[in-house]
C-alpha cells in the first residue's frame, strides 16, 4: 500500500503516540497536526464544527476541508485492514481537536490554550481574548464526515504498522524485492570481473 507524504505523517504522528495516549483526538492534539494547518474541529450538542483559522483561509477554501476528509478517509482505511484497532470506549473527549489545551471555561464556553474562547451555543463563534473572531465555523455534520466518530474511540496500533513506519513505509515484498535486487546487481559484477580476469588472465 502507497501512502502520500500527508498521510505518512499522521501514520507516523499514530505510531509514535501509541500506548502514550488512548484515543486518535489525542494524537491529533499532541502531534499538533491540525494545529500548524490552521484548523480544529468541535463537536457539542450532537452537532460536529470544523473551525478554519481567518489568516489562513477563506471559508469556502477547499484544501483544509479536503486535510480532514483525507485523515478520517485514511484512519478507516487503516481501521478496515486492521492496522489500527479501535475500541467501543471512549475516554475524556476533548472539547476541541486541533489544539494541544482545551476546557469548559463556563457554561457554553470553552477556553482554549488559556487565551481563546469558544461560544458553544452561538453559532460556534471563536474569538481571542479581546473578542475578535479568528476561526471561522463550517458545520460538519457527523453522518456527512464522521470526525468525532472516527477519533474518539480507543485505539491501538499494530506491530505491522509499526514495522512499515519503521521499515521507512517499505513493505516485506518491497524490502525483498529490494534485497533480491541487490543480490542480483552482485552476481552480475561478480559475473563480469571473472570474465575479464578470464580474458586478461591468459
Amino acid at each position: 500500500m502507497k501512502f502520500k507524504k500527508t498521510e505518512k505523517e499522521i501514520i507516523e504522528a499514530i505510531v509514535k503516540y501509541d500506548g502514550e495516549v488512548k484515543s486518535l483526538a489525542e494524537v491529533i492534539n499532541k502531534s499538533g497536526l491540525l494545529e500548524e494547518r490552521g484548523i480544529a474541529y468541535v463537536s457539542y450538542g450532537g452537532k460536529g464544527t470544523i473551525f478554519l483559522k481567518n489568516d489562513k483561509y477563506d471559508i469556502d477554501d477547499k484544501e483544509p476541508l479536503g486535510y480532514v476528509a483525507d485523515l478520517v478517509s485514511l484512519i478507516n482505511l487503516l481501521i478496515e485492514k486492521r492496522y489500527i484497532i479501535t475500541m467501543p470506549l471512549e475516554s475524556g473527549r476533548e472539547l476541541v481537536i486541533g489544539r494541544r489545551s482545551s476546557r469548559w471555561f463556563k457554561p457554553e464556553w470553552i477556553i482554549v490554550d488559556e487565551s481563546e474562547f469558544v461560544d458553544v451555543d452561538n453559532m460556534f463563534y471563536w474569538v481571542d481574548s479581546k473578542r475578535a473572531q479568528i476561526y471561522s465555523p463550517v458545520d460538519c455534520p457527523e453522518n456527512v464526515l464522521p470526525v468525532g466518530k472516527t477519533l474518539y474511540s480507543w485505539f491501538t496500533v499494530s506491530q505491522e504498522l509499526k514495522d512499515l513506519v519503521e521499515n521507512n513505509f517499505k513493505t516485506v515484498e518491497d524490502i525483498r524485492f529490494e534485497k533480491q535486487q541487490w543480490l542480483t546487481w552482485i552476481s552480475i559484477g561478480v559475473a563480469l570481473i571473472i570474465g575479464l580476469l578470464g580474458i586478461f588472465c591468459k
